[in-house]
């Protein structure tokens, strides 16, 4: 697992690519990870997966996630289908707030950092998207039956999820302030 004390940045977000093999006139797909390996393998995977789910989208153009994990992390698969991620985080190099930042938005609200915004494209299935904790994604599904398969490092945890864009944007500012992490109930 990763230090989740540290920022997070969109340097971290990572494109995997998992090899194809051709047998008997199809395509196979393998992913693997070295973790408790018996004999040396090569690892395509970070982590080894402990909650795996698929999401289906109903209709075109359908927005999902829109959140960001406290400590999860997640590989993002395209099974089916094309779907654009958009994963938000502090810039990866310090700077000061924006001299002019929204009139809607509270002070407190702006982190002291800039936040950084980065698309992919998810296409193919021996290619994945990792995200790692702290980092805000979206996925926007292009066609009713898209689907896309995700595998995360822990399982299911309700309280690890920010779901809220000013929830999340407290948390960064509470990383930037050095302070404890906060918990999305407590705001």
């Amino acid at each position: 697992m990763q230090n989740t004390n540290a920022l997070p940045t969109l340097d971290q977000v990572q494109i995997l690519s998992f090899p194809i093999h051709q047998v008997a006139q199809r395509n196979l797909m393998v992913m693997e990870t070295a973790a408790k390996s018996p004999q040396p393998a090569p690892s395509h995977l970070p982590y080894a997966p402990r909650r795996i789910f698929t999401v289906e989208a109903k209709r075109d153009h359908e927005i999902g996630g829109g959140h960001a994990h406290y400590e999860c992390q997640q590989i993002l698969i395209p099974m089916v289908g094309e779907i654009e991620v958009i994963c938000r985080a502090p810039a990866s190099h310090p700077t000061e707030a924006a001299a002019n930042p929204p009139s809607h938005m509270p002070p407190s609200l702006i982190p002291p950092l800039l936040m950084a915004e980065k698309k992919f494209r998810l296409v193919n299935p021996n290619q994945a998207l990792y995200i790692p904790p702290g980092v805000w994604g979206e996925q926007i599904y292009q066609n009713a039956g898209d689907l896309l398969l995700v595998l995360c490092d822990l399982i299911y945890d309700e309280n690890d999820y920010i779901r809220n864009w000013q929830n999340y944007l407290r948390w960064i500012n509470a990383h930037c302030d050095q302070t404890a992490k906060p918990h999305e109930n407590n705001w």
